[in-house]
């Protein structure tokens, strides 16, 4: 190869054995073990190509070309297996008009996932998502960056007519929609730059929300094939500011955002003669919130640190929060809040390195998750929920420690994730 064109190739083949338990035995001395029906045993194979390509060009052109092949395999017990191949591919064309001040960036990109699982009813689902966008970034006054772009999205599901009896023929239509957005940046100071942006957004439904039809332990996962695809924006506004001083570096940036969704989907817990997930469209929310995040490292001696932290704060609601379909099925029908939501979250992790030596210490906090299924505190199937939540209505602080050791192409570590073994609700 020359110094214009570079070629590479990356591949990965992983392989794990697993136990998990969807759900406990009870919510005291049986809180670290799942229900009898409630464990489920797989051997997952992994194996992932990527191969990929860029060159440029004399006249300051960049071509880009990367791709990916994905391929999951999890044999069953009764001799089933779940099945997925999911490809990527992307050009992408990039040219730099230094004279104007403008960067132009287009491509065209591809995925297409094939599933031919149990959780799918036995049959085999193909899902594909093509996208042509465009973005151009103009400078200004050497100060005030401004970006525009635009995407235009294709998605589309294939399956069989038939599934348990019911036609959905009609189910697999394909939508395309464009979307938008625009972004700023401008350096206020010489290390403070203060930004905003603004985007659209358009989910189609995965296969999973759609079709899956699955047993775990005591409870079903029902397909859906009437949800509809999700809409919604987003914007944000923030400022960043860098520092140096004594030998320390580091940066604070401070943020406000706020984000709608239409027809957003989530899965809802429900019973009829049993109990059962299924994918829904919940009508129309919103989520407000600010966000502190700082980090800076600095040596002491021959030791360096590394820290990082932030603060987030949201206000996740449904628009429609007076409609009886939501008040059924949230377990808080007095605050209007989306399940399974952390108004408070706090993170940091800090990191002394010497030499080739390293030990981590983190935390996340969370405040007390106030609404989740309003069936799942009925003790339909799952016991104590409720109890133990009424018990546990305080914050949960979860401890990190890590410790490594890097010997010449080899690196060494042991994580602890929840060092202190508790609960998160």
């Amino acid at each position: 190869m020359n110094d214009a064109l570079t070629i590479g190739l990356h591949s990965n083949l992983n392989t794990e054995n697993r136990t998990t338990f969807y759900y406990w035995e009870n919510s005291s001395n049986g809180s670290y073990t799942g229900d009898k029906g409630s464990y489920s045993t797989e051997a997952i194979k992994v194996f992932i190509f990527d191969p990929h390509l860029t060159y440029f060009t004399k006249k300051g052109s960049k071509h880009t070309l990367q791709s990916r092949i994905y391929y999951v395999t999890i044999p069953l017990t009764d001799e089933r297996s779940n099945n997925s191949k999911n490809t990527f591919a992307e050009y992408q064309y990039q040219k730099n008009l230094a004279d104007l001040g403008l960067v132009i960036t287009s491509g065209i990109v591809n995925s297409r996932g094939r599933t031919d699982a149990r959780h799918y009813g036995d049959t085999v689902f193909v899902a594909s998502n093509t996208a042509l966008y465009v973005q151009t970034e103009k400078k200004l006054w050497e100060r005030l960056s401004i970006d525009f772009g635009a995407r235009y999205e294709i998605n589309s599901v294939k399956g069989p007519k038939i599934i348990d009896g019911t036609d959905v023929g009609d189910k697999y239509k394909k939508e395309s929609k464009p979307v938008f957005r625009l972004g700023m940046n401008y350096k206020l100071f010489n290390h403070t730059n203060i930004r905003a942006s603004w985007g659209e957004g358009f989910r189609y439904p995965a296969i999973a929300e759609k079709f899956t039809n699955a047993l775990s332990g005591s409870v079903l996962i029902l397909p859906n094939p009437e949800l509809k695809s999700e809409t919604g924006y987003s914007m944000e506004a923030g400022i960043r500011q860098g520092y140096k001083f004594s030998g320390m570096k580091g940066f604070a940036d401070f943020a406000v955002f706020q984000s709608e969704y239409d027809n957003m989907i989530e899965y809802i817990l429900k019973f009829n003669k049993r109990l059962y997930f299924s994918a829904e469209n919940v009508g129309n929310t919103i989520i407000k919130g600010i966000e502190f995040s700082t980090g800076f490292t600095m040596d002491i001696g021959k030791v360096n640190l590394n820290f990082t932290g932030g603060y987030m704060y949201i206000d996740p609601k449904y628009k429609n929060f007076d409609d009886e379909k939501i008040k059924q099925t949230v377990s808080n029908d007095t605050v209007n809040i989306l399940k399974y939501r952390y108004r408070h979250t706090f993170r940091f992790d800090s990191e002394l390195s010497y030499k080739n030596f390293s030990l981590g210490f983190g935390s996340s906090y969370n405040s007390f998750m106030i609404s989740v299924d309003r069936l799942l505190e009925q003790e339909i199937i799952v016991k104590g929920v409720k109890e133990y939540r009424a018990a546990n209505n305080g914050a949960t602080n979860i401890f990190r420690l890590r410790t490594g050791y890097k010997f010449r192409n080899f690196d060494f570590g042991l994580n602890i994730d929840n060092l202190f073994k508790r609960n998160i609700w």
